[in-house]
């Protein structure tokens, strides 16, 4: 839009008379159609699929990398769905990104996503005190 809005037919400025402004502003529209239909296209080109693909392929890459040193399976139940990385010492990171692992894998055991959150609700006792009762209780669950 421009930055001085014209007169309407009342003799004010477009923006003050409602009647005026939505004729003003539905014409504006059907005016720069092309236009607002060629930005669109240069944006959807700057963030296209391809971008988010590569993203993508460089997130398994480095969740590959993080599996092949710290572990691929669940050290409690040996499941590798749903794998979370969870840090010893309880020190928060963002679990998106992978250099923090590959810097100190020996801060980080690999957990399914269900042990990961029992983990997290009993977070008072010492993390080998954990795993030995997780791991307890997954004996006891596949035994009945």
């Amino acid at each position: 839009m421009p930055k001085t809005l014209p007169k309407c037919k009342h003799g004010l400025n477009v923006s003050k008379c409602v009647e005026c402004s939505k004729l003003y502003q539905a014409n504006w529209w059907l005016n720069n159609k092309d236009r607002l239909k060629e930005s669109r296209h240069v944006y959807y080109q700057a963030h296209s699929k391809k971008e988010i693909s590569d993203s993508l392929i460089n997130h398994k890459k480095g969740r590959n990398k993080v599996k092949a040193i710290i572990g691929d399976k669940c050290i409690i139940c040996n499941s590798i769905k749903r794998l979370c990385f969870h840090e010893i010492h309880g020190i928060p990171h963002k679990s998106t990104n992978y250099q923090i692992y590959l810097k100190n894998p020996q801060n980080f055991i690999p957990l399914c996503y269900y042990h990961h959150k029992i983990i997290h609700a009993l977070g008072d006792m010492s993390i080998i005190q954990l795993i030995k009762a997780l791991k307890l209780m997954e004996l006891l669950r596949n035994k009945l």
